[in-house]
């Protein structure tokens, strides 16, 4: 054997990981549009997680508010490539993702401002995907978080984790060439009911992509 043949493989890079709080799921999944958020973050080459607690909080809310979102079930029990992958709940038998989440609780902006408990289950979902973030960081993995709440993103910034939002996804879509601009804009208004938060295409995305067009051509 050569000199060169000897030498060992490059080591490929960890496949990064994109974990999914509530919001992001309850959309795509209630809109019937379950499958495009997959298609676009198979295509970005994202590994896609969901904790059991955020999934607990998706049947729940969807539950309530009566929305079919069947096709989750699909995505989380298939054995394709384009998954969803549950990662199981933090127990405190995990000491070190158990005392990190409470660390991470402690910061979210609802306690810190006394409107929650430390405690509560409210926000818990967030805390848990910045919780399992900094996690992977730690194994020198690249992870970013889809939280689309404002108070959830003010969390993520304060630990340093990248959070990856609702109108990245369509950004994503329209560079990938899952979807033309024309029926980014028609996936995208389907989403609207189901989250009244979300700004109108106009405000919002219009202008963003255009920056990035605009941004792709000098760069070219």
């Amino acid at each position: 054997m050569t000199e060169e043949g000897a030498r060992a493989a490059p080591v490929p890079s960890p496949q990064p990981l994109n974990i999914l709080d509530a919001v992001c799921v309850l959309y795509f999944a209630a809109s019937v549009q379950l499958s495009l958020l997959v298609e676009i973050l198979t295509a970005a080459n994202y590994r896609i997680l969901l904790p059991t607690e955020v999934l607990n909080e998706v049947r729940a809310k969807a539950s309530r508010k009566r929305w079919t979102i069947s096709a989750l079930d699909h995505y989380l029990n298939s054995d394709a490539d384009a998954r969803i992958v549950e990662i199981p709940e933090i127990t405190a038998a995990q000491a070190e993702a158990a005392t990190l989440l409470a660390q991470v609780r402690s910061r979210h902006p609802n306690v810190v401002s006394g409107s929650t408990d430390i405690n509560s289950s409210e926000d818990l979902g967030e805390c848990v995907v910045v919780t399992h973030s900094i996690l992977a960081r730690r194994r020198g993995m690249l992870a970013v978080v889809s939280i689309d709440d404002l108070k959830g993103q003010k969390l993520a910034e304060r630990h340093q984790v990248t959070y990856f939002t609702i109108e990245d996804a369509f950004s994503l879509a329209l560079k990938h060439e899952i979807l033309d601009t024309l029926n980014a804009r028609k996936a995208y208004d389907k989403l609207r009911p189901f989250g009244d938060s979300l700004p109108s295409w106009e405000a919002e995305l219009k202008p963003r992509l255009k920056r990035e067009r605009a941004a792709r051509k000098r760069a070219q």
